[in-house]
């Protein structure tokens, strides 16, 4: 978990619209359309996509909860329903191989997608173990 309490409003941009934010997503983490499609149709079943605000998170370098040595990139959005009183909090990370066996005996991506509000909680956790990235 992050804590956004010393977050600053510099920090947040608005995104222009939600299909330019889903395109964002999908193209950074290079996600077929069949999947794309199912993790999409999920996330809209709780917060209603076509009825939400995007804000994109970009902390400066000391605040970046990704900081951290290895990182390539990262991308960190904020889906609000006002509506429904909802916030969907979509993060992911991509760090060098180099960095990632260097510290750990596990191989491939790991990402996870995590919805959670009052009713439901969701969590779709994607691992590729043991499958190294690149031949």
């Amino acid at each position: 978990d992050y804590d956004f309490s010393n977050a600053t409003s510099d920090e947040f941009t608005r995104e222009p619209s939600v299909d330019f934010s889903v395109n964002a997503v999908n193209t950074s983490l290079g996600l077929p359309a069949n999947k794309s499609n199912t993790l999409w149709e999920g996330i809209n079943i709780e917060i209603q996509l076509n009825e939400c605000i995007v804000y994109s998170y970009n902390p400066d370098l000391e605040s970046d909860p990704y900081g951290e040595d290895g990182t390539l990139w990262s991308f960190n959005y904020f889906f609000y329903n006002a509506k429904l009183k909802r916030i969907l909090f979509i993060t992911c990370k991509a760090t060098s191989l180099s960095e990632h066996y260097s510290g750990s005996s596990d191989h491939g991506f790991y990402g996870n997608i995590t919805l959670d509000n009052d009713d439901d909680y969701i969590e779709d956790d994607m691992r590729y173990q043991d499958y190294p990235i690149f031949g």
